[in-house]
C-alpha cells in the first residue's frame, strides 16, 4: 500500500468512486466487523457480506470528513463519542489502494480505547449490523466483501495493521487532517 494522497482532481479523473476503509482494532489486533444490509453496485457491496466500516466520499469532500461521517452513519458514533471511544496515532493513515476496479480506497486504522464500552455505544443506522471483533486472518475465510478482502489482504501482506505506537490521540477532524503531514502528494 502506498502512503500517499492523490489530489481530488486526479482521483476524479481516474476513478469512478473513492472512499475510506476504516479498520477499528482492539488491543489483541482484532478488527471490528460488520455485516452489510443492502446491495450497492457502484462499490461492489452485497447484502449479507462481512466487512468493516467503509464509506464512499462525497464529491469535493476530503477523506477525513468521510472518516467521521462513516463512523457516524455506519456505527452511530457522533463526534463526541468518536473522541472518547476511538484513538489514532501518527501512522493511522495507511495510504491508498484499489478497493475494487475503478474505486480508490484511502485506508485508516483506529484503535478502540475500550472495546467493550465501544460495542455498547454502537448504534448502526441500518446499512450494517455490528458483528464484533475478529482476527484479521480469520476474516479471509468468511463471506468477506470483495473490496475489503482486497484491502485486508494487502494490509496483512505488508503488515501495515501491525503498527505499534504509544502516542495515541482522540479521533477528531483536526487530528485526522494532521495525518496528511509528511505524505507524498500526487498532483494533478
Amino acid at each position: 500500500m502506498e502512503r500517499k494522497l492523490t489530489s481530488q482532481e486526479k482521483v476524479a479523473e481516474i476513478y469512478r468512486r473513492h472512499g475510506v476503509v476504516i479498520f477499528i482494532v482492539n488491543d489483541c489486533g482484532e478488527i471490528l466487523t460488520v455485516q452489510e444490509n443492502e446491495d450497492k453496485d457502484t462499490t461492489g457491496k452485497r447484502k449479507g457480506e462481512i466487512g468493516v466500516v467503509c464509506e464512499t466520499s462525497e464529491k469535493g469532500k476530503p477523506w477525513f470528513d468521510t472518516v467521521t461521517r462513516g463512523l457516524k452513519e455506519e456505527l452511530g458514533l457522533n463526534e463526541v463519542k468518536q473522541k472518547s471511544l476511538l484513538s489514532l496515532h501518527d501512522n493511522s493513515y495507511l495510504g491508498e489502494t484499489i478497493f475494487i476496479e475503478g474505486v480508490l480506497a484511502r485506508v485508516v486504522v483506529l484503535k478502540a480505547r475500550r472495546p467493550d464500552i465501544l460495542l455498547q455505544h454502537l448504534r448502526p443506522e441500518g446499512e450494517v449490523d455490528v458483528l464484533g471483533f475478529r482476527k484479521p486472518a480469520d476474516l479471509l475465510g468468511d463471506n468477506l466483501r470483495q473490496g475489503v478482502r482486497n484491502v485486508l489482504t494487502e494490509c496483512l501482506s505488508d503488515k501495515s495493521l501491525n503498527q505499534n505506537s504509544s502516542n495515541f490521540f482522540p479521533v477528531s477532524q483536526a487530528k485526522l487532517r494532521s495525518l496528511e503531514q509528511g505524505l507524498v502528494y500526487e498532483a494533478k
